[in-house]
């Protein structure tokens, strides 16, 4: 009964983080997808200000990927057998 509780409770842990993950993979999406938008529209106008604000912005999508990246590199290593 205690090694179901145990790992009940490692199972419940990795659902939260596969679920903050997957979070951050929606909101980076929808950055991304906001930016795609922006960039048509900066070039389809000759808008200057939103095609600097498109490169500005992409910064935050670039953190975000990297934020996600150690995100997962984390829970692979806390979950990697030991030899």
């Amino acid at each position: 009964m205690e090694k179901k509780h145990i790992g009940q409770h490692i199972s419940h842990q990795f659902n939260e983080e596969i679920e903050d993950i997957r979070n951050k993979v929606l909101v980076m999406g929808g950055l991304v997808e906001q930016q795609a938008l922006d960039a048509i529209e900066a070039l389809s106008s000759g808008d200057i200000e939103l095609a600097e604000q498109v490169v500005q912005n992409d910064s935050s999508v670039n953190a975000l990927e990297s934020e996600i990246d150690e995100d997962c590199l984390l829970i692979i290593a806390k979950r990697q057998p030991a030899a």
